[in-house]
C-alpha cells in the first residue's frame, strides 16, 4: 500500500473520475454549472471534462435541460464486469431455481467495501 502511495497520480484521470462520481449521486444530471461548483474547477476545464466523457460514450447531455446523465457506456463497462465473475456463474443456477420457484424477478447485488468509507 506505501509503494502505491508514492506513485503520482494522473490529475485530469482522477477529475473525470470525480464527474462520474458526482453525476451518480445526483437523481437527474448536473449541468456545467453545478458539476463547476462541485468540483471547485473552472467552467472551461469542467467543459472539457464533460465533452470528452460524452464523446467517448460515458456521458450523455439532455438537450433540453442542459443536465449531465449516465450513457449506455457506462452500463455496458459494468456488464462486462460481472461477465468475468465467478460468483455471476455460481449464482445463476440458484437465482433462476428461485425465479421458477417464485414466479417473481430475481436480481443478484454484491457489498463492495470502499476505502473511502
Amino acid at each position: 500500500m506505501i509503494a502505491q502511495l508514492k506513485t503520482r497520480s494522473a490529475p485530469a484521470l482522477e477529475r473525470g473520475l470525480a464527474v462520474l462520481e458526482l453525476v451518480v449521486k445526483s437523481n437527474g444530471g448536473l449541468t456545467l454549472r453545478e458539476l463547476s461548483q462541485a468540483l471547485q474547477l473552472p467552467r472551461s476545464s469542467t467543459h472539457r471534462l464533460l465533452v470528452t466523457l460524452e464523446r467517448h460514450g460515458y456521458l450523455m447531455r439532455n438537450a433540453r435541460t442542459g443536465r449531465y446523465m449516465f450513457a449506455l457506456k457506462l452500463f455496458d463497462l459494468a456488464n462486462a464486469a460481472l461477465r468475468v465473475t465467478e460468483l455471476r456463474d455460481r449464482a445463476f443456477p440458484l437465482l433462476r431455481n428461485l425465479m421458477e420457484k417464485t414466479h417473481l424477478t430475481v436480481h443478484m447485488a454484491t457489498l463492495e467495501q470502499s476505502s473511502r468509507c
